[in-house]
């Protein structure tokens, strides 16, 4: 699938291959972030390994040869899904990166019978909650997550 981008026509979305070296590395990298700004709990920021479970869709965006970002989504009940994690390289941040593969990511949920989406999104996160758009997606405090944080969620429009 070709990702629709006014900017670079090169990006291509695929699933992730997690035995891919670059995608071992995106997500190494945003597991380290994560847990080593104290952003997350263990559990939250999920590596190669869980992120193998089969509840769990995990997306990502090629530049060329090379994987530029990763997105999970993971289904919480039947029709619940939440959108799990999302990791930009650094050297792509800024150029609609994130809001493309969150697309994406939207896209796929209701294929897998997903008719609202959650994303909680921990204080700090600010590229997180700039994506999601707050005509679309409301937002609710999740205390039980940390001060600051929040659950994001969007109802899902079924064809």
């Amino acid at each position: 699938m070709q990702a629709d981008s006014t900017q670079d026509r090169s990006l291509e979305v695929r699933p992730a291959d997690l035995d891919h070296p670059g995608i071992a590395a995106l997500l190494a990298t945003h597991t380290r972030r994560a847990r080593g700004a104290a952003r997350c709990r263990p559990g939250h920021a999920l590596g190669t390994d869980a992120l193998r479970d089969p509840a769990i869709e995990v997306w990502s965006l090629w530049r060329n040869d090379a994987p530029v970002a990763v997105g999970a989504i993971r289904r919480l009940s039947g029709e619940h899904g939440e959108l799990k994690s999302m990791f930009v390289a650094d050297g792509e941040r800024g150029n609609g990166i994130g809001r493309l593969l969150l697309a994406h990511l939207i896209e796929a949920a209701p294929r897998l019978g997903f008719e609202e989406m959650v994303a909680y999104v921990l204080a700090g996160n600010d590229a997180m909650r700039a994506l999601l758009d707050p005509s679309t997606w409301y937002s609710r405090p999740a205390p039980d997550l940390g001060q600051g944080a929040s659950a994001f969620h969007l109802r899902l429009q079924r064809d």
